[in-house]
């Protein structure tokens, strides 16, 4: 290889060697011994070495190296460095052979100073080194290529180097491909076009043959037509011939997406000349047959007339007049079933007709009840079967509060905690709640300000309609977000609306406490009077409208005989239903269906204006149905759940059981637990099938050593349908039983636990240091007013303490507290068992670890409200996990949670008033009621801790 140098790199080299030649001009400063070897040759890809001695002749060190200006390529060093004078390196040069210029190198290595590059020496002449670059023989060989008449190879000869590859490339005929004929001495392959041979060693030669292309022709049909061949190899240019057979009654035709031309001659199909890949699909038509549906005055078909295919089925929509169910009526000639309101008939091979024909429906409705106890509860079977939800009132003294309850079609239920007269917690305030799922529920925060408290609620569809304390209606379809009418006309008595119904035809029927039924034809924007008012007098305390538009009225004075009207709008009288055996506090219709609360506490209800009576008792309560409301369930699951959410599995090795009842008219087929959600040591059997109006236990059996957390899971059906969301009660740890958690709430995976029993019975909430003896200091940013944003009190704060939502966490408001007692007070630190949170915080129930367990806020304790002393109102729990009082309620209707918690207990939650001295408690009554209050600090009660499971 021959090095072509620049003009600046030659004017370089003759400074420098100008300099070195300078440098060896006086007394050497380093010296160079003879080279070892001193001559070498060396080709192309060959590397050898070279040594030098240099030895030190002054008396400083060196650093020295291949000086690179002057160095020739190939060349490279060893690092030498010299210590004082007489010191010797040995300096290794490597030659790589093919880097060297050819012409060799003949001189010696310069090299310089480190510390002064300026300062350069190399060997004298009898030093010099001696490089012959010897060139390595290039051989080659000639490559012969020839092809047959649609092959022609370019180059045919070509010259290839010793183990290099040549390359060819092939021109091909149109319609043909080329490969590679016996004899090849070249190896090698061809991919398309081209060919690549091996490495040549020798002197080779390789023929091309072609053969005529071929192309696949794919056929296919639908299930009446079946071609022949469905696959076949058809040469460059001709023609496929396919052959059908057609399901008779059928006619085959070429389906979209032909690719290969052509055209079908009665069931014989002929390509176009074929040049590429190609496919052909082929369908089938049927006869056409008319399906005629027709109906009574109660059923509308649709559509009347339709084309079906031979063999297909029709499909028919009924629309049934509320209050009937459709049935198919004799003489239907196009088979099939009716399932709900949609026909699907049988296979259609003939022209066919099916009528309809209409029954009164059995009314499968959703009654929700709220009794005296604060239970919440509904039934999807007019009362034989209930499931409880949480009490949305939180445990509040039932006389303090109107009860009213309403649930629109999209299963939102909404609540009124509005109280009455009650000056300790404020007069006439309202507060108007709702829910989705019966367990977080929601403050509407946009009702009119300038009315009273809510007296009433009804629901259409969507649509929420209010009745207040002083006269007035309102609705909304937006949950509360806008309130309709603007301007609203006031009763004429101007005395609170005990009831408001809506009937078909969009009148309002107001009752109100002053004793007439008001009526509005224009959406609350002006009332008259009824022409006719109920029998007996009295204030009205419930109002029911059914489909025909019958009005139906409770008065005070005929607490036993509920009245009804047919025609209320005009001359209509009323008329007494049969007596109750008990007092009627609340009513509800549904269709043509009336339901009535009793003081009882059962719901009885009648479909021939009172003259024959039904009903069962709600649960185990009997406090009295105090509101009642009744709507259609149209997305009723048929299979009902009555485990109120828990199912007790009380340590590691336990087993619970929830009861399945299947309330459709149809067998449902393997019910069971979502396995994948289950902790991995619990199993659960399935049940295979449960006939109409049969149950079957759905039994779970913890199994392993390995204790596991709450955990919520579906219950499904054969189809995947989800038919409860339930929850596990777990152990922690195996400890036979003695330490089980109830699960109060969930979100996700986490879940909040109550521990099994009270740490503390008779404990005070705060501590000086003397067991027994509390202190009269605040704790920053606890109280129920406290926001992350806003801290309330701000007084004492200590490093570290957080900003807590004093109402809803109960975990931050602990921490604040053990960060005071423990880092703060005066008496620092303060014993854990002397007060309420520390006891919580060492805890090591259930073989939780210390820190585990924490004193709830009230809204943990409570679930719903808790009074805001600020404002003097009530204030929602809604940002909050659903209370430990739910469970209390639940408990009321008997089973594991029978007794679960009782008397007071305090909560981590300061007062807004006095934090200093005061805060909250939690009263759990028993059976189920309760509330929460505010007491001293210095006054002893029970503690009982919670923790947050992930």
């Amino acid at each position: 290889m021959k090095r072509i140098f620049s003009m600046p790199q030659i004017l370089t080299g003759i400074f420098v060697f100008f300099l070195i030649s300078t440098a060896q001009a006086g007394i050497p400063v380093w010296t160079f011994s003879t080279p070892s070897p001193a001559s070498v040759t060396i080709s192309d890809g060959e590397k050898k070495t070279v040594q030098y001695t240099i030895t030190n002749q002054s008396s400083k060190p060196k650093d020295l190296f291949l000086d690179p200006r002057t160095t020739p390529s190939g060349l490279s060093a060893s690092q030498c460095k010299l210590a004082k004078k007489g010191s010797t390196c040995t300096l290794i040069l490597t030659v790589n052979g093919s880097a060297i210029p050819q012409k060799g190198i003949h001189s010696g290595p310069a090299l310089c100073n480190r510390k002064n590059p300026q300062q350069c020496y190399r060997p004298g002449k009898e030093n010099e080194l001696h490089i012959t670059f010897i060139p390595t023989p290039v051989t080659t060989y000639t490559v012969s290529a020839s092809g047959d008449a649609n092959v022609t190879p370019s180059p045919a000869i070509q010259q290839v180097n010793y183990n290099g590859m040549a390359t060819i490339t092939l021109a091909v005929a149109s319609g043909y491909t080329a490969s590679i004929a016996p004899g090849n001495t070249c190896g090698g392959s061809l991919s398309g076009n081209t060919f690549t041979s091996g490495p040549i060693t020798a002197d080779c030669s390789v023929n091309f043959s072609s053969s005529l292309e071929q192309f696949t022709v794919s056929a296919s049909g639908d299930a009446n037509v079946t071609p022949s061949p469905t696959s076949q190899q058809v040469s460059y240019n001709d023609v496929a011939t396919i052959t059908l057979t057609v399901t008779s009654g059928y006619t085959a035709s070429i389906a979209p997406g032909n690719t290969c031309g052509g055209s079908l001659s009665g069931n014989t199909f002929t390509s176009g000349p074929i040049t590429a890949p190609c496919s052909v699909s082929f369908s089938s038509s049927l006869e056409q047959f008319t399906v005629s549906a027709s109906g009574d005055a109660n059923v509308t078909p649709s559509p009347t007339n339709q084309q079906v295919n031979y063999n297909d089925v029709a499909t028919i929509t009924l629309t049934v007049t509320s209050g009937y169910t459709a049935s198919i009526a004799p003489g239907n000639t196009c088979g099939g079933s009716l399932s709900g309101n949609t026909f699907t008939s049988g296979p259609i091979t003939a022209p066919c007709s099916v009528s309809f024909s209409s029954n009164p429906a059995i009314n499968y409705t959703r009654i929700y009840v709220e009794t005296n106890n604060s239970l919440v509860a509904y039934s999807p079977d007019n009362g034989t079967h209930w499931g409880a939800m949480l009490s949305p009132q939180g445990g509040w003294n039932w006389d303090h509060y109107t009860s009213a309850i309403a649930v629109t079609a999209d299963g939102t239920m909404y609540k009124t905690t509005g109280v009455q007269g009650n000056s300790t917690v404020g007069n006439g305030t309202a507060t108007l709640i709702y829910s989705s799922d019966g367990e977080n529920w929601f403050q509407v925060a946009n009702f009119p300000t300038n009315n009273d408290w809510v007296q009433s609620l009804f629901a259409v569809g969507n649509t929420l309609y209010v009745g207040t304390g002083n006269g007035y209606v309102y609705y909304t379809s937006t949950h509360g977000i806008t309130w309709l009418p603007s301007s609203p006309a006031q009763i004429p008595d101007s005395t609170p609306v005990k009831a408001i119904v809506v009937d078909m035809n969009g009148n309002y029927y107001a009752g109100t406490e002053g004793g007439a039924i008001y009526y509005s034809n224009n959406s609350g924007q002006s009332w008259n009077a009824l022409m006719n008012q109920p029998a007996g007098g009295g204030s009205i305390s419930g109002l029911a409208v059914d489909t025909a538009g019958t009005l139906y009225a409770l008065t005070s004075n005929t607490t036993t005989q509920p009245q009804y009207n047919s025609t209320p709008l005009t001359t209509g009288t009323w008329q007494s239903m049969s007596a109750l055996n008990t007092n009627a506090m609340s009513i509800a219709a549904s269709g043509n269906v009336v339901y009535v609360g009793t003081s009882s506490t059962s719901v009885m209800y009648t479909s021939d204006k009172g003259q024959t009576w039904a009903g069962n008792s709600v649960l185990s309560d009997n406090s009295g149905v105090a509101s009642l409301f009744v709507n259609q369930a149209s997305s009723l699951s048929p299979l009902f759940v009555e485990s109120y959410g828990t199912i007790p599995i009380t340590n590691s090795t336990g087993t619970g059981s929830i009861v399945v009842t299947n309330l459709s008219s149809a067998t449902a087929t393997n019910v069971h637990a979502n396995s994948s959600q289950l902790p991995p040591n619990v199993t659960s059997n399935s049940c295979a099938s449960i006939v109409p109006g049969e149950s079957c236990s759905l039994t779970f059996t913890a199994n392993g050593a390995q204790a596991f957390a709450p955990t919520a899971f579906d219950i499904i059906d054969n189809n995947g349908n989800i038919i409860s969301r339930s929850a596990l009660v777990s152990s922690i740890t195996p400890d036979a039983g003695t330490n089980y958690f109830y699960v109060y709430s969930m979100n996700g995976n986490q879940a909040n636990v109550l521990d099994n029993n009270d740490i503390g019975l008779a404990i005070i909430w705060s501590s000086d240091g003397t067991s027994g003896q509390a202190d009269a200091t605040s704790i920053y940013g606890i109280d129920e007013t406290s926001t992350s944003s806003i801290p309330s009190p701000t007084s004492n704060f200590c490093s570290s303490q957080q900003n807590c939502n004093g109402a809803t966490s109960g975990s931050c408001n602990s921490g604040n507290i053990l960060t005071y007692y423990n880092s703060c007070a005066p008496n620092k630190p303060i014993n854990l068992s002397y007060y309420a949170a520390g006891l919580c915080y060492q805890s090591i129930n259930g073989g939780a670890s210390i820190g585990s367990w924490y004193l709830p806020s009230t809204c943990e304790l409570n679930g719903s409200i808790y009074l805001n002393l600020t404002t003097n109102n009530f204030s929602s729990c809604a940002s909050g996990p659903t209370g430990i009082f739910s469970l209390h309620s639940l408990g009321a209707l008997g089973g594991v949670l029978q007794g679960l918690i009782g008397g007071t207990h305090w909560s981590s939650t300061e007062s807004s008033t006095l934090p200093q001295y005061v805060a909250w408690l939690q009263f759990f009554q028993p059976g189920g009621g309760g509330n929460p209050f505010l007491n001293g600090k210095h006054i002893p009660s029970n503690v009982r801790c919670v923790q947050i499971l992930t």
